[in-house]
């Protein structure tokens, strides 16, 4: 009784530490609460691989800058209701260049440590047909393969949240489908409830688990009685809902947070479900009893998961990670359908990062799951960081898919396990990396990522005489480079922003998390840290910029501005601010004296190379959103341009033309979302300006005088940074779930006006029809006088393709039959000019 009193003592003193896991899964609480809770914790703490912080440290990343400044969460439906209310929703965009095409990554080769595509929450395999697969992506959505994984597509780019954490199918009828939306695990997307599929997942509609305006829930598992499939269950942060009426209506049967359920196998009946606690039902998920028998107490337990078999339909397995550090607790089993249990093993750590399991640290909040081979009932697989497999019934274990590549002992499996599903006796898993399958007990795995393209992307950096060269960080997966085409791993841990020296391309530099700045002098095939002389931390996100006039001129951005004369070998600070770590920076091409420094509330600017700063704040709406990004023009060191993240309706872009001394706001007519980046095209008197956003990218210049949609098809993905390549006239996109993106510059159809953007005159140019079209289309104009007519093609670079109308016509209407002939497939303009005022309209020709 005394072991059991100080052990109750013991946990309880460490309770308010832990405060912040449970607190993360609610988004009725405080952002600044939970903050708070999470220093208080680890304060003194040493931080070590697999032991949470980082994942932690990327939602707060994610959602600092969006929180309202009391700190509450925005509702879920934010989104969609800012785009809602916009009149630049896609549908209603104007004739624009915008014409996006997908860069990836969708394949890994890797010069580095731990490759992967992007993270896979769940995993669908259609029993009746294996080649069927779908999976779930935390902000890349749903993706369906066909082939057995040789080919993948997605159908919901154009939903408001592309978050997936479990899919659900009819039993008898594959086309219906269901999502949970949001990501249940990492909780850095956003969530819009249950949407339902009847055409095999081609188009989603809401059901009537749809999150109202003022909560904010995540759901992480679904279940389809199979027996009677109009009956569903669905585990979320508030509780456990059920519908009798295939979704239609929902009833929240029990309150509290869920992370996992599961049938008796062969009898729907009986439900197990867990969050911290284990429940069981015996009507179908009507009610829930808590079951204590044999397993731990609540207070010892930070998350739990279950497994069940047909092998043995009276064995329950249940996975638990402990309260305190989320290392393992203990893997339990039932052996009477979840009535009591008896605890298998407690050791090696089986959630930890090392090969032996003998770390003390664990994520299993983040990552946790357990399976059982459905033959054979001792067999059973548990996934934290890595996999570990026992033919025993969970007393002992092996090391059955490892984190780290290459290594000669033990087959790779991307870090952090999401899903672990047995098919048949196929056994899949989804990781940080992507999608992995076995068929033999985990001896091998294979990579069936390929063709997803779900990189959650932070920054890149691009290389001004090669378009195809980039380099870019992304989250879980490390730095990647795309070089003609080509994706290569080239380091590992979480990448954040990269460059690329614009007089050498083999000196490249990349990041990890918090400042950790390196440099390669190869291409990318090897980095070296070059942080040694600076004594703060970084932001999560790090900025730095290299000299425009000499690129082995560096700046950082870290508590303070520092400056490296020999390419990060050796640093100075130059600045001596104390407002936290830095968010954004930038130089001013013109003059690099020039520079712009700003933390999410303060801009600081110096004109003299960092001898003196002043702050530049006042005038901006500092004290209710957050800064985001700095651009300066090309040709005007006093000319620059801030975006504000969060959700303060007509607070977004700021522009300056004295070097901050005053500010002017040009948010104009752009939809209430968090404004993420912006890029200026230079040599360009109009001013360019591109911006990204949580919902894609928008466009104005001095002459339109506001924003319009620049998204053709670009997924409704939220987009980190933007860079323009002036030598091709592009753009690329860091997107956050849906890989990199590229699309021609408006100045590509540079004097063709637009839409009603033009001087008046009286003439009409319809849109083309077919359209698309292959070989030829018709294309339709009208004047109401007598004038002067051209009517030209162009393509996305701007080059006229075709003349097919020159000289003067009188009043009445016209057509003109557009013949293709030795045009490639791709976007064409067509541009009507009538005495001097011009008509623009898109077409696609598709051969």
């Amino acid at each position: 009784m005394i072991r059991v009193f100080l052990l109750v003592l013991l946990i309880v003193s460490f309770l308010p530490a832990q405060e912040w896991v449970l607190k993360m899964e609610n988004r009725s609480e405080n952002f600044y609460e939970i903050q708070k809770e999470f220093y208080r914790y680890w304060n003194g703490r040493k931080i070590t691989r697999g032991d949470g912080w980082k994942q932690f440290k990327r939602w707060e990343w994610f959602w600092e800058p969006r929180v309202y400044p009391d700190g509450n969460f925005p509702p879920p439906d934010q989104i969609q209701r800012a785009l809602a209310q916009s009149p630049l929703r896609k549908s209603q965009a104007v004739n624009n260049a915008a014409d996006w095409t997908s860069l990836g990554p969708d394949s890994w080769v890797t010069v580095s440590y731990n490759p992967g595509i992007g993270r896979v929450n769940c995993v669908y395999v259609d029993s009746l047909n294996p080649n069927t697969l779908m999976i779930g992506a935390p902000s890349g959505g749903y993706w369906k393969s066909a082939d057995g994984a040789a080919t993948w597509r997605t159908t919901t780019d154009h939903l408001e949240a592309l978050g997936v954490s479990s899919i659900a199918v009819h039993p008898r009828d594959a086309n219906t489908i269901f999502i949970a939306t949001g990501d249940g695990d990492g909780g850095n997307t956003y969530s819009i409830g249950v949407l339902k599929s009847t055409d095999g997942g081609e188009t989603w509609q809401s059901t009537g688990l749809s999150w109202a305006t003022t909560e904010s829930h995540k759901i992480s598992k679904l279940l389809i009685n199979e027996q009677d499939p109009l009956i569903m269950l669905a585990a979320a942060n508030n509780g456990i809902f059920r519908t009798e009426d295939g979704g239609d209506t929902w009833t929240n049967v029990i309150s509290g947070d869920f992370k996992d359920m599961e049938f008796k196998p062969g009898d729907p009946n009986t439900v197990y479900a867990c969050g911290r606690q284990f429940y069981r039902s015996a009507d179908g998920g009507q009610t829930f009893s808590k079951v204590t028998s044999g397993l731990p107490r609540d207070f010892q337990v930070g998350r739990m998961a279950i497994a069940v078999t047909p092998g043995n339909d009276a064995y329950v397995y249940v996975l638990a990670c402990d309260i305190i550090d989320n290392k393992f607790l203990g893997l339990y089993r039932s052996t009477n359908s979840g009535s009591s249990f008896g605890l298998q093993s407690d050791s090696p750590n089986i959630l930890g990062y090392d090969v032996d399991g003998n770390d003390d640290s664990g994520q299993g909040w983040y990552d946790l799951a357990v399976a059982a081979s459905p033959t054979n009932p001792e067999e059973v697989f548990v996934g934290g960081v890595n996999i570990w497999r026992s033919t025993d019934g969970g007393v002992t274990w092996s090391l059955n898919g490892y984190w780290y590549y290459p290594n000669q002992d033990y087959p790779y499996v991307h870090a952090d396990i999401h899903a672990l599903d047995f098919y048949g006796n196929t056994l899949y898993a989804g990781s940080d990396g992507g999608l992995w399958k076995t068929d033999d007990a985990g001896q091998n795995w294979e990579d069936l990522s390929f063709g997803l393209v779900i990189t959650q992307f932070y920054r890149l950096g691009g290389y001004p005489a090669d378009r195809g060269l980039v380099i870019a960080g992304t989250q879980d997966n490390g730095t990647n480079l795309l070089d003609s085409g080509t994706w290569t791993h080239v380091y590992g841990s979480d990448g954040m922003e990269a460059a690329i020296n614009k007089n050498n391309p083999d000196t490249m530099y990349a990041s990890y998390y918090n400042g950790g700045l390196m440099r390669s002098e190869d291409g990318g095939q090897s980095f070296h840290g070059i942080t040694g002389d600076i004594t703060e931390s970084g932001a999560w996100v790090t900025p730095y910029v290299l000299s425009p006039q000499n690129p082995q001129v560096l700046f950082a951005g870290f508590e303070n501005v520092w400056k490296s004369t020999n390419g990060g070998d050796n640093w100075t600070k130059i600045s001596n601010f104390n407002v936290g770590t830095l968010s954004a920076l930038a130089l001013a091409e013109s003059d690099s004296d020039y520079i712009y420094a700003a933390s999410g509330s303060h801009i600081f600017r110096t004109t003299d190379g960092g001898n003196s700063w002043i702050e530049i704040s006042g005038g901006l709406p500092v004290d209710s959103v957050s800064l985001t990004y700095i651009a300066v023009s090309d040709n005007d060191p006093d000319l620059l341009w801030v975006t504000f993240s969060g959700y303060k309706d007509g607070i977004k872009v700021y522009r300056s033309a004295d070097g901050g001394s005053n500010w002017e706001n040009i948010s104009g007519s752009l939809p209430n979302l968090p404004v993420n980046c912006i890029a200026v095209e230079p040599m360009n008197a109009n001013h360019p300006l591109y911006v990204g956003t949580d919902a894609g990218v928008y466009y104005r210049d001095d002459a339109t005088g506001d924003w319009e949609a620049y998204n053709t098809n670009l997924p409704n993905v939220i987009v980190n940074e933007l860079e323009i390549h002036s030598g091709s006239k592009t753009i690329k996109a860091a997107s956050y779930g849906r890989g990199m993106w590229e699309s021609p510059l408006q100045s590509t159809v540079s004097g063709l006006a637009r839409g009603n953007n033009g001087p008046p005159a009286k003439f009409v140019l319809y849109p083309n029809s077919p359209n698309p079209f292959n070989p030829s289309t018709v294309i339709r104009y009208r004047i109401e006088s007598a004038g002067r007519v051209q009517l030209d093609v162009f393509n996305t670079l701007g080059e006229r393709v075709r003349v097919l109308a020159n000289g003067v016509r009188q009043a009445g209407d016209y057509r003109v039959n557009f013949e293709a002939d030795g045009l490639p497939s791709g976007v064409y303009y067509y541009r009507l000019t009538v005495n001097g005022a011009s008509r623009v309209q898109k077409m696609i020709l598709l051969r």
